[in-house]
């Protein structure tokens, strides 16, 4: 199944592409890393092996499967993930389950900068050719979270951009960061 990733719903906000899926596909992610830091990609979710986990384990795992640990800016690295039936609806459930990726290098600071995203799961016969459910006429995808700017990857850049300066300590400017949100 194709599922053609667009990132022109502006509802989005920060979440990242969204990827659809049904039971029993397998899903080839092509990850390029257009951020200057090293980032990943790890789902929930969904099945994958040592070298499509994007997730460091210090398991004697080769140097050739970490390659998805930490892409360096300006690289790319293809994941493959199975999708199982426990990843999809139960008999109870609507059509479809939702799970996050998001990057893992360092999973507080990279989900605090809004790198994370929704995998799209349908039940097996449920999806339309290009993933989504048969029986949703609009999806909306929502990210209820209170995201910490000072623990932001580019909080420091910004900072010296807009108040160059100025103290990244003060107990108010803690505070202020903390931005209780709908998709960021």
């Amino acid at each position: 199944m194709t599922s053609p990733l667009t990132t022109d719903d502006p509802s989005r906000g920060i979440l990242g592409p969204i990827i659809h899926a049904e039971v029993g596909d397998t899903i080839d992610v092509v990850y390029q890393n257009h951020t200057t830091l090293p980032t990943s990609v790890h789902p929930h979710g969904v099945f994958h092996d040592k070298g499509s986990e994007g997730s460091m384990t210090l398991d004697g795992t080769s140097a050739e499967q970490m390659a998805d640990d930490h892409v360096p800016p300006g690289g790319s690295h293809t994941s493959h993930w199975s999708v199982p039936e426990r990843a999809g609806p139960g008999p109870n459930d609507p059509s479809s389950f939702v799970w996050r990726y998001h990057s893992h290098v360092d999973e507080v600071a990279d989900t605090n900068t809004g790198l994370i995203g929704a995998i799209g799961v349908t039940a097996k016969g449920k999806a339309k050719p290009d993933g989504t459910p048969v029986d949703v006429d609009r999806e909306v995808f929502t990210l209820f979270s209170v995201l910490n700017e000072n623990a932001s990857l580019f909080l420091r850049q910004m900072m010296e951009k807009l108040k160059p300066g100025e103290a990244l300590s003060d107990e108010d400017f803690d505070e202020s960061n903390l931005m209780h949100s709908i998709n960021g």
